[in-house]
C-alpha cells in the first residue's frame, strides 16, 4: 500500500470523467498521462482519465464535476489520496451509524470534517447495498460559516463508527442484515454490536492484578446471604442490572441508623424509597421481578466530598492511528448527597475539584485516575477481542485519594465536553477518532 497524501480539491467543469494530479504524484505512482484508471471513493468505483498538471499547488488535485456526480462525492475541500492495487483511492469516507439521528451526529460531523474526510451519518435502513450507496447525511458549510445538513445519496463508507443504541435494536432483522453485509464486504466496523455486560467486564478486570485492587467489592448474581455479608462491612450496596446503562434500573440498599434498611431508586426522575428491618423483603422486591443473575451487586465506596457534594470522574478515551488508547478528556461530575447513584450532576474541570479537596496531592490523584483508565481500556479490549475504538469510564476517588472504577461504558455521550473549559478537548477527541478511522480505512 502506498502512503496516502492529503490533497486540496478543486472542482472543475469539464465534459468528461477526469482527475488531474500534480506532476509529483503522477511521477511517484508511475501513472501514464491520459490513461484511464479506476477512481474509488468508499464503495464507488468509476473509471476516469488521469492527467498530469504542473499548474497550481503540488498538493492540489482537480476533479471534474461529472466524475464527482458519479462518485457521489460531496463538495469537500480536502481528502486523502492513495494509489494501490491499480486504483486511485480518495477518502476516507467515515460512516457513523445510529439507531436514530441525535445531536451526537451533528457534533461529530462538524469536528470530523476538519480532518480531511467525508463524514456520513446514517441509519441501517438507509443503506442500499445493491446500488452501493447510502441515503445518508453529509454536512456543508456556507461562506458565512453556517452549517447545513444535506440528505443525499452517498458512497458506502470505508470505515464505520458504530453508535447504535439502545441494544435491543440489534435484534431487529434490518440491523442484523446491515451488520452481516458490512462483515462480508470486509468494511471495518468498530465498537462491537453488543453491550458491555457489567458481570462479564468485572470478570475480565479481576484477571488484572493492578486493576483488581481498584474494583469495589462485588458479587455477580448475588444471594441474600452474600448481600447480608457485604452490608456487614459496608454502609450500602448497589444492585446494578448487568445489561443496564446510563444509571437506569439501579437500586441502592443502605443501612439506617435504627437497624433498618433503606431501599432507594430513581426512575424517570421519580425518587422511590422504602424502609424495612427485614433485608430479605427489600432483596426480593428487587430480584423478584427478574432473576438474581440479572444483577451484579457493588459495595459502596466512601467517596471524597467537595464541600457537601460527592463527585466522580468521567474519563473519555479513543484509539489513535496506531491503535493505542489515548485519553481525550476527563471531567468531574459533582452531585448532591441525595442522588441514588453517581449519574447526573454537573460537570467541572478535574483540578477545580481535586485541588480544594486534596491540595498538593491533587496532581498525584489525577495521575492515578489516568493510569487506571489506560489499564482498564487495554484490559477490556484485550479480553473482548473485537475492534473497540472508544470507551468512557466512571471513576470515583475515596477520602484518601485512591481511584475506584465504577463503570465501563461502550458508547458514551459527549456531555463532559459541554463545559466551556473542557469543550476544546472535543477537537483532540475527534482528531484521535479521525486518525483511527483513517488507519482502519487504509489511508
Amino acid at each position: 500500500m502506498s502512503r496516502s497524501t492529503r490533497v486540496h480539491i478543486q472542482w472543475v467543469s469539464t465534459s468528461a470523467d477526469e482527475l488531474m494530479l500534480p506532476n509529483a504524484l503522477h511521477t511517484r505512482w508511475g501513472l501514464k498521462d491520459g490513461q484511464s484508471y479506476v477512481v474509488q471513493v468508499g464503495g464507488r468505483n468509476v473509471k476516469a482519465v488521469i492527467r498530469s498538471t504542473k499548474q497550481g499547488n503540488a498538493s492540489t488535485i482537480q476533479l471534474s464535476k461529472m466524475l464527482q456526480k458519479k462518485l457521489l462525492l460531496p463538495s469537500v475541500q480536502s481528502l486523502h489520496l492513495t494509489y494501490q492495487n491499480g486504483k486511485l483511492r480518495l477518502g476516507p469516507i467515515i460512516g457513523i451509524v445510529y439507531a436514530r439521528i441525535t445531536d451526537h451526529a451533528g457534533l461529530m460531523q462538524r469536528h470530523l470534517n476538519a480532518h480531511a474526510s467525508v463524514v456520513v451519518t446514517f441509519l441501517p435502513s438507509e443503506v442500499n447495498w445493491s446500488k452501493e450507496l447510502i441515503h445518508g447525511r453529509s454536512l456543508s458549510r456556507s461562506a458565512l460559516g453556517e452549517y447545513r445538513v444535506n440528505k443525499q445519496p452517498l458512497p458506502i463508507p470505508d470505515v464505520i463508527y458504530n453508535r447504535i443504541v439502545p441494544y435491543k435494536v440489534y435484534e431487529r432483522p434490518h440491523v442484523r442484515q446491515f451488520l452481516h453485509q458490512a462483515r462480508v464486504r470486509h468494511i471495518p466496523l468498530f465498537n462491537p454490536p453488543f453491550i458491555f455486560r457489567k458481570d462479564t467486564i468485572h470478570q475480565y478486570l479481576m484477571k488484572h492484578a493492578a486493576i483488581r485492587s481498584h474494583l469495589p467489592a462485588s458479587v455477580i448474581a448475588p444471594t441474600l446471604t452474600q448481600v447480608t455479608q457485604l452490608l456487614a462491612s459496608h454502609q450500602a450496596v448497589f444492585f446494578k442490572p448487568v445489561t443496564g446503562s446510563q444509571g437506569k434500573g439501579i437500586y441502592k440498599i443502605k443501612k439506617g441508623i435504627d437497624g433498618s434498611f433503606i431501599k432507594e431508586a430513581r426512575f424517570n426522575k421519580r425518587y422511590m424509597v422504602s424502609t424495612s428491618k427485614d433485608l430479605s423483603k427489600l432483596y426480593y422486591e428487587i430480584v423478584g421481578k427478574n432473576t438474581r443473575a440479572s444483577y451484579i451487586v457493588q459495595a459502596d465506596v466512601q467517596l471524597a466530598k467537595l464541600h457537601n457534594d460527592f463527585f466522580d470522574f468521567r474519563v473519555h478515551l479513543f484509539k489513535d492511528g496506531k491503535h493505542k488508547w489515548q485519553i481525550s478528556a476527563i471531567g468531574a461530575n459533582v452531585f448532591g448527597s441525595q442522588n441514588v447513584t453517581t449519574h447526573g450532576g454537573w460537570i467541572k474541570p478535574v483540578q477545580e475539584v481535586l485541588k480544594p479537596v486534596f491540595g498538593l496531592k491533587a496532581t498525584t490523584v489525577e495521575k492515578g485516575i489516568l493510569t487506571l483508565s489506560l489499564q482498564v481500556a487495554n484490559q477490556v479490549t484485550k479480553c473482548i477481542k473485537q475492534p473497540v475504538g472508544e470507551v468512557a469510564l466512571d471513576i470515583g476517588v475515596d477520602q484518601k485519594g485512591k481511584a475506584w472504577l465504577f463503570e465501563v461504558n461502550s458508547k458514551p455521550g459527549l456531555h463532559i465536553y459541554k463545559h466551556w473549559k473542557i469543550k476544546d478537548r472535543l477537537n483532540h477527541a475527534t482528531a484521535l477518532l479521525a486518525e483511527h478511522c483513517r488507519t482502519q480505512a487504509g489511508f
